[in-house]
């Protein structure tokens, strides 16, 4: 059976795609904690993006082994890399509401359309304004079917309001 540490260093390092467990790899890092080590490699040099990343992983280590449950779940393995996540967004950009983006994204995933998912191409662009919100109830129903191919995408800005053509506009303000 796996120790704490073991799970948190496998878990941070599955969460971030660059990252992955070997003996040996052209760029090694270090996870440390409560006196256990862990080596990881990548096969990029470290951005200053990712050396923001790793210090912060490391100083959140001790509180992720104090939140674990006696027996891991699915929600708690989920809650860490959400965390590992938003942290790393945050770090890209700062104008973007990631969290209101997640549970947006989140939700979607818990609806159906005639037994299909559900799902929605957005392009976030910070700098732009948008108007309305794609979370509200009365906008999902609508563009259920219009959002879901894969040709179709919604623009938004950091607040998730979509930028909607001139055409579509006027019926928003209704």
């Amino acid at each position: 059976m796996a120790t704490p540490e073991e799970t948190l260093f496998e878990i941070v390092v599955r969460s971030v795609p660059q990252w992955y467990l070997a003996e040996v790899g052209p760029y090694s890092y270090q996870l440390n904690l409560d006196g256990y080590q862990k080596t990881f490699h990548s096969q990029r040099a470290p951005t200053p993006s990712l050396k923001r990343l790793l210090e912060w992983v490391n100083e959140h280590l001790p509180i992720w082994k104090a939140s674990l449950p006696t027996i891991l779940t699915p929600a708690s393995i989920t809650r860490i890399s959400e965390e590992l996540a938003l942290h790393w967004l945050s770090i890209r950009s700062t104008a973007v509401e990631w969290a209101r983006l997640l549970a947006y994204c989140d939700d979607l995933r818990l609806q159906s359309d005639e037994n299909a998912s559900v799902s929605r191409n957005l392009i976030v662009s910070p700098g732009a304004e948008g108007h309305g919100d794609l979370a509200d109830p009365a906008l999902v129903k609508p563009f259920a079917k219009l959002g879901g191919s894969g040709y179709t995408y919604f623009r938004v800005d950091g607040a998730l309001r979509p930028r909607w053509t001139p055409q579509i506009r006027p019926w928003m303000d209704r």
